[in-house]
C-alpha cells in the first residue's frame, strides 16, 4: 500500500480514541466493524505503515496482549485536526 495521504473516516475515529492503548477488539467496537480482517487491511495498517500508530508489542503483532497506540506523530495529528475549523464553517462574503 501507498502512502498514507487522506485518513478515511473511520481512520479518524480511531485516531480520535487511541491516545491511550487500545486492543483490536477495542477498535472494533469504537467503529462498529466486525470483520477483523477488513478492519486490519483497510484502517488499521494504512495507519501503522503510515506512523500514525504503533504496536505496544511490536515484535508479536499477533500477540493476545497486543495494543494500538498513537505515536509522536499521530498525536500531533489529533492535536492539529482539533484545531481546523470545518469547511461548511467558512463563508465568504
Amino acid at each position: 500500500m501507498g502512502p498514507l495521504v487522506q485518513l478515511t473516516d473511520v481512520q479518524w475515529t480511531i485516531v480520535e480514541h487511541a491516545d491511550t492503548p487500545r486492543t483490536l477488539n477495542e477498535l472494533l467496537d469504537i467503529t462498529g466493524y466486525e470483520q477483523r480482517p477488513h478492519f486490519k487491511a483497510q484502517h488499521l495498517e494504512p495507519l501503522l505503515d503510515g506512523g500514525v500508530l504503533r504496536m505496544t508489542v511490536p515484535d508479536k503483532p499477533t500477540s493476545s496482549k497486543q495494543q494500538y497506540v498513537l505515536t509522536d506523530n499521530g498525536l500531533t495529528l489529533k492535536a492539529l485536526r482539533g484545531k481546523t475549523p470545518a469547511r461548511d464553517d467558512q463563508q465568504t462574503d
